[in-house]
């Protein structure tokens, strides 16, 4: 590497011109880059639970949930009525534009996709029918056919499966574009799929020994006894109770069952601006209107990662220029790193840019990593060229040389161990985490070659020639810092308080080593918030009052027609609720009296039980799965197929029962699934199939890999620091040595983690990897 610097010096013009050059071509790209505040990267790739969970959202709705909240004292009168009406009506037909039709077209409904894109493929399967259906039935392997068609049809026709995925639909551009335009309107938009609210409700009231089944409202009411009816028996239905209305009677909400367009990385976003347009017309018509779900959210990520960006890096550059000035006493020491470190920040923007990775709640932090660990090698060169200056008198080459020549070697080993530490972070399941190291490699060894070329150039022409080292009058920054050394030398080098020392140092790394396994892993996106932010103020609002728009779904199989028809299966499903009510895990339904931290579940069962106590004058007693399932068949005809599309599937064999909550933590919601499913293999039939699915079932199913990956990849990190210290100093002792300051920062970050109850997430896995990377430059400096 000491060769490269003075070849860099040979050629400072050549080197800088060629910088300049590939820094203008990466901000032509750097200024495209993205913000992606999805939850998908803290999935784990390629996890067939995501299938799963696209299927159950075709059959039983969309689990993607935006709550608008609306509060007034005076929330049941005609006047107020009429302008939740308007919020709701405009609200309910809120439709975009796919941004990518074939892509949508492809994730919403692959069989149409295949039918539109590969009509060959598709006739060719088509021709067993059996077959087929089962692969239709598969959406785990169906997905494997339409994302890559090639490697799914060779094995099963090696002979001509070319020819099949050549003979594309025969039409025109225009003729295709058109196809999917129709194959998008009856898929059906991306927007509100389902608007619930007041106003769209059936309300079943038992009468005269009949069920009437009229809207809750069809319009807003004329008069204040209107009004007071409407509300009397909208709180007197357990459905609607906590879902749609409070308690009081002054809230209420309208559930927005959002349709995403998988398309479209920025669809959350304009989602939640258009409907914050519609509510921002209505703020002084109410006490309180507010929205929140997962486009809220995201969008609210979004912001913040902006907002961070624009605060965190220019304190970093702040932070980091004064502090290189104090300790070297130079301003252009301080300059040097910050312009090696932005021309590698803006390399590796225009990198993810043409890479196709966004800027997320993890990739955010690496300019700031790169500043902090990528200018050490700068202070250290800055350091050793300050001190040869006086040897060289001045000479700003000879100064570049003898830096080169006593630092090339150690500097790059460090750089190389520092690069390959977080290129290990890559060897990980959740796709975020492989971002993030990907990105961190990628600036890391950006700001290598730059620091290496470009540092010694700048030296070239701008390197300080004036220094003042040996004066009679000893700077306070120096006596500070030789003070500290002095001091750490005598404590060290006294044998008896050598020994207190590793002693010491040895019980607080088992003390912390213990304290590992307080640490819980956490990882909901909500926790990345302030718990004085908007965002969180308004779910604990919601989850108070009203239920949370965070959701799951229970969903049980039978594999058999009209199984859940029977009164045994069906009340099978309440059964499992009033399980969840005993354990007081949930609330807000009629089945569910105690408060816990799950919200309101829904299922056919729920519509069902009231149905049976309407037909027996609204006998509380009655709520519940009547015993004749002839009579569950007869009230199964009081609903339209809309009502209950969401809870059962056409044929009546499988059911699901969605979960609305507000639990946060990860490793909570883990226990309670895991004594939810031995309930479930106990007392259901043996012979159905059940899952839990849902985007927060599918990241917290990735937080359960974190501590393995944190476990690899660390290893891995240590491993690398050995080899590269061994080859370094070609001492086995020198290896070993090096790994005690690497190791002891890795426990005692852990240790307080579970100390402070701190979660591990895929923010704070990251932690260890961090304090490696700038450990791992003392280290070299001490050795």
């Amino acid at each position: 590497m000491g060769a490269l610097m003075r070849w860099s010096l040979k050629n400072a013009k050549l080197v800088i011109f060629i910088n300049v050059i590939i820094t203008l071509i990466a901000s032509y790209y750097a200024i495209q880059i993205r913000v992606d505040s999805s939850t998908e990267g803290m999935m784990i790739s390629g996890d067939p639970a995501k299938d799963y969970h696209r299927d159950t959202v075709r059959k039983f709705g969309s689990d993607n949930i935006t709550v608008v909240f609306v509060r007034d004292k005076n929330l049941f009168t005609p006047e107020k009525l009429k302008d939740v009406e308007k919020v709701y009506y405009e609200l309910k037909d809120l439709k975009f534009e796919p941004k990518d039709p074939e892509e949508y077209v492809k994730a919403k409904d692959p069989e149409e996709y295949l039918k539109l894109k590969y009509p060959a493929v598709y006739a060719e399967l088509a021709k067993k029918p059996d077959e087929y259906a089962k692969l239709a039935k598969n959406p785990e392997e169906y997905g494997k056919l339409v994302d890559d068609i090639g490697a799914y049809l060779k094995p099963r026709f090696p002979d001509k499966y070319k020819e099949l995925i050549k003979a594309k639909t025969n039409v025109t551009k225009e003729e295709y574009n058109n196809l999917l335009k129709e194959a998008v309107d009856r898929i059906g938009k991306p927007g509100v799929g389902r608007c619930e609210s007041l106003f769209s409700v059936t309300n079943f009231k038992g009468v005269a020994g009949g069920l009437e089944t009229n809207p809750l409202m069809d319009r807003a009411p004329d008069t204040g006894e209107d009004a007071k009816r409407i509300q009397a028996d909208a709180m007197r239905s357990p459905l609607f109770m906590d879902s749609l209305v409070s308690k009081d009677g002054q809230m209420t909400a309208i559930n927005l069952y959002v349709d995403v367009d998988p398309s479209d990385p920025e669809f959350h976003t304009h989602f939640s601006k258009k409907v914050a347009e519609v509510t921002a017309k209505y703020q002084s018509k109410f006490d309180r209107v507010f929205q929140f779900g997962n486009s809220y959210g995201r969008r609210s990520i979004g912001e913040n990662i902006i907002l961070d960006q624009a605060r965190i890096v220019p304190l970093s550059c702040l932070v980091l220029i004064c502090t290189i000035i104090i300790a070297l006493r130079n301003f252009g020491a301080g300059i040097m790193p910050m312009i090696t470190a932005g021309s590698s920040v803006i390399c590796t923007f225009g990198f993810m840019v043409v890479a196709g990775i966004p800027l997320n709640v993890m990739t955010v932090i690496v300019p700031s990593i790169l500043l902090v660990i990528g200018s050490a090698e700068d202070l250290h060169m800055m350091h050793e060229y300050l001190e040869s200056i006086e040897e060289t008198n001045c000479d700003r080459d000879g100064s570049v040389k003898l830096m080169a020549s006593k630092l090339g070697l150690a500097v790059f080993m460090t750089s190389v161990t520092t690069v390959i530490g977080f290129a290990s972070i890559m060897y990980n399941d959740i796709s975020m985490l492989v971002q993030f190291g990907l990105v961190a490699t990628v600036a890391l060894t950006a700001n290598c070659l730059a620091t290496f070329t470009f540092g010694p150039a700048l030296l070239h022409f701008f390197g300080p020639t004036k220094v003042r080292r040996h004066e009679a009058k000893v700077h306070f920054v120096d006596a500070l810092f030789k003070n500290i050394a002095n001091g750490t030398l005598a404590l060290v080098n006294n044998p008896k308080r050598k020994v207190v020392i590793i002693v010491v140092l040895s019980l607080l790394t088992v003390a912390m080593m213990g304290a590992t396994f307080l640490v819980k892993v956490n990882n909901d996106f909500m926790g990345y918030f302030k718990a004085d932010s908007e965002i969180r103020k308004r779910s604990d609002t919601l989850h108070k009052e009203l239920a949370g728009a965070q959701t799951f779904f229970i969903r049980i199989n039978s594999g058999m027609p009209d199984t859940f028809k029977q009164s045994e299966y069906l009340s099978q499903v309440a059964s499992l609720q009033q399980f969840m009510a005993q354990k007081g895990w949930f609330d807000k339904t009629e089945f569910m009296a105690q408060k816990g931290w799950f919200d309101k579940t829904e299922s056919l069962a729920d519509r069902v039980a009231l149905i049976n106590r309407e037909m027996n004058k609204g006998d509380k007693n009655f709520f519940s799965i009547p015993a004749d399932s002839n009579l569950v068949s007869q009230y199964m005809l009081f609903f339209q197929r809309d009502e209950i599309s969401r809870f059962v599937s056409p044929d009546f064999s499988e059911v699901s029962t969605m979960v609305r909550h507000n639990v946060s933590s990860s490793y909570e919601i883990t226990a309670i699934l895991e004594e939810l499913q031995k309930y479930m293999k106990k007392n259901m039939n043996p012979n159905f199939k059940f899952e839990f699915t849902g985007e927060y079932i599918l990241i917290n199913k990735a937080a359960e890999s974190l501590v393995w990956n944190s476990v690899t990849s660390l290893a891995l990190t240590l491993f690398i620091v050995f080899m590269c210290m061994y080859f370094l100093f070609w001492s086995f002792k020198a290896g070993m040595i090096s790994l005690v300051p690497n190791i002891f920062p890795i426990v005692a970050i852990f240790g307080i983690m579970g100390l402070l109850d701190v979660p591990l997430n895929v923010g704070t896995a990251m932690v260890a990897d961090i304090a490696i990377g700038i450990a791992v430059d003392g280290t070299r400096s001490t050795s």
